[in-house]
């Protein structure tokens, strides 16, 4: 009878488990466990009951219970590794995945854990096999079809990425992050149209995924057609669907008015090398901690020396990883943030949700997104009159928050190369070059770019992108160039490599050329900083403008063209002066340094006034 009665048991805490309903199932499970303790697949539940319940520790501590109790028992294997993978534990996270194939060598889904957690190491070759065996084991899986897709889509094998992301969609019609994945890789071809219908697909489905439909908007800022007002549709639309699968929180604040110190809290998944921190390193370093304490808020479990530096420049520095929106907002929400700072924007691995339960009582968004969020929970936009002038206000549902001057400010770079001399001047020809995100190239900046080599003789063009590691990409790139009369022999491609090969790769180059519509922001910085001038061009929003801005704030407004015919023009004007270019080149980066786009200290101090302004409008509405 025992039998049945824990039989019965069991069955009773699964349904309620099975209903989502965690607090009563806990209950059951640990009524059942005080008259069976040796029950293995209770004391695994009560595991899986604790880490939804964001009890970390105690899940993993009653995971390894369970092992203990029952060595042969498989289940506790894969969840205590699931769990230490999202803890970025890799190597015990492996040992336990590997032990649960060793009890269930034919379980797909062991497989493909085992693959995700090779793929995030970055053991590629490894996880593409893990990816292939739980496809044989379950030829039905849309799931390995589409990681093993990411595994190609990584090696630069973006043909066979393309097959098995369509054949994931082919197996699960339903199956947003498919989708999703085969837009990046088309978009990374500039083939904006399918990826950005392919995502609008993905946010129809019933399984709504914010980060997808971020996806979505991130890739709309690439396509001049579409107008910002329809941006700004599309990401008010997100916040309403957002707010509907989201519990919102009612909790009020534990901000103090008493003390003359604001607590600033910056998010971001980019406190590690990456362009966000290059602009915000040297600013948060030179905000004047007697009237603010700053703490960093991450969201991304890698980790850096750069990630080491900030770790000490905030007064504290906090994880979100793997807390749900509502448990994120409870943590900013009890630190007492007078004011929240998004540093994502809608790009990879942003916690906009989080600002949607308003935990502080100002939000604002800065620096790593070039458009609205569409968050009528954030306050403010942070820019400047060149990238958000006044007659462009309504293409944001935020209010506009301008520094004077200039939005950003770089933070010297630590690589220690040396400009060159004027690559012209030994070559004997001009070369143009462009070191962005190879999304940027449309097909409209390559016909103009192929103008500017017609007209200019001799000269060529040097393309360095991550995407460029893709052979079959390159030769399309050619194709286009050979069609538009520019022969192979004058385009140079490369991938890139180390920050430090990249920089000395601008040794190579002559003039950088600012692709359009989705101008450079940090390359355009850094090209500035080798001594390379960039032909930039006005535009009609945000992310249009910051070639202008960082034009006029380095003292390069005359490398600002009005339009097309001015590019070429200036183009053309430019490289015809040799030794105009030389003179540059060699006094670029001392110019720089004493420009307002490395002035930290200064730039500190306009943005302490505006935090404090930020605070005093809100103070005045209450």
């Amino acid at each position: 009878m025992s039998g049945i009665s824990l039989e019965n048991d069991l069955r009773e805490a699964l349904r309620l488990l099975r209903r989502d309903d965690l607090h009563s199932a806990l209950e059951v499970y640990n009524g059942l466990l005080e008259k069976w303790p040796e029950s293995s697949e209770a004391q695994h539940n009560v595991g899986f009951i604790l880490k939804r319940f964001g009890d970390v520790s105690g899940a993993e501590s009653q995971f390894r219970r369970t092992i203990e109790l029952n060595p042969e028992f498989v289940l506790p294997y894969g969840s205590l590794g699931n769990l230490l993978l999202s803890a970025g534990r890799f190597s015990e996270s492996e040992v336990h995945y590997r032990r649960f194939l060793f009890l269930h060598p034919h379980s797909h889904e062991g497989w493909n854990n085992l693959g995700n957690l090779l793929f995030r190491i970055r053991r590629f070759i490894e996880a593409g096999d893990c990816y292939r065996r739980a496809i044989e084991l379950a030829p039905y899986s849309a799931y390995a079809y589409l990681h093993l897709g990411n595994v190609l889509r990584v090696s630069h094998r973006n043909a066979e990425a393309e097959e098995r992301y369509r054949q994931s969609i082919l197996l699960d019609r339903n199956y947003p992050q498919a989708y999703n994945s085969l837009a990046i890789l088309l978009a990374d071809r500039c083939r904006f149209d399918e990826a950005i219908n392919l995502l609008r697909q993905a946010v129809q489905l019933e399984n709504y995924l914010p980060k997808i439909h971020s996806n979505l908007l991130f890739y709309m800022t690439y396509v001049s057609a579409i107008a910002p007002e329809d941006q700004l549709n599309e990401a008010r639309l997100y916040a309403r669907k957002v707010k509907q699968s989201t519990p919102q929180n009612s909790r009020t604040w534990k901000f103090s008015e008493r003390t003359g110190t604001l607590k600033v809290g910056f998010v971001s998944a980019d406190f590690r090398s990456h362009s966000v921190a290059f602009f915000l390193e040297n600013v948060v370093c030179n905000l004047n901690t007697s009237n603010l304490r700053l703490i960093g808020y991450t969201n991304n479990p890698d980790e850096d020396d750069v990630t080491k530096r900030f770790k000490n420049i905030f007064s504290e520095y906090k994880s979100l990883v793997g807390k749900s929106d509502e448990e994120a907002a409870d943590l900013i929400r009890d630190d007492g943030v007078h004011l929240l700072i998004d540093l994502s924007g809608h790009t990879a691995l942003n916690r906009l949700p989080v600002f949607l339960q308003r935990p502080a009582p100002i939000q604002a968004s800065w620096l790593g997104f070039w458009a609205t969020t569409g968050v009528e929970e954030i306050d403010y936009f942070i820019g400047d009159s060149f990238v958000s002038p006044p007659d462009e206000d309504h293409h944001f549902s935020e209010k506009i928050k301008r520094l004077p001057g200039c939005y950003i400010c770089f933070t010297q770079p630590e690589e220690d190369v040396k400009v060159n001399e004027l690559p012209a001047l030994k070559n004997g020809y001009v070369t143009f070059g462009c070191f962005n995100n190879f999304s940027k190239v449309n097909e409209n900046v390559i016909r103009l770019w192929a103008k500017i080599l017609s007209s200019v003789d001799g000269s060529k063009l040097f393309l360095r992108a991550a995407q460029l590691a893709d052979p079959d990409l390159v030769r399309e790139t050619v194709a286009l160039f050979g069609s538009l009369g520019i022969e192979a022999e004058r385009l140079l491609f490369e991938g890139t490599s180390t920050l430090r090969s990249y920089f000395e790769a601008y040794n190579r180059i002559d003039i950088a050329l600012d692709p359009f519509p989705f101008n450079g922001v940090t390359t355009s910085v850094q090209s500035l900083w080798m001594g390379v001038p960039f032909l930039t061009k006005k535009g009609d929003r945000f992310i249009t403008h910051t070639g202008e801005s960082i034009a006029h704030n380095s003292g390069q407004a005359a490398w600002i063209a009005d339009d097309d015919n001015d590019y070429l023009s200036k183009a053309i004007m430019f490289s015809s002066d040799l030794q105009l270019l030389a003179k540059l080149r060699s006094s670029l980066r001392h110019q720089l340094l004493a420009s307002p786009l490395f002035n930290s200290k200064s730039f500190a101090h306009k943005f302490e006034k505006a935090i404090f302004e930020m605070w005093f409008d809100y103070k005045n509405r209450k």
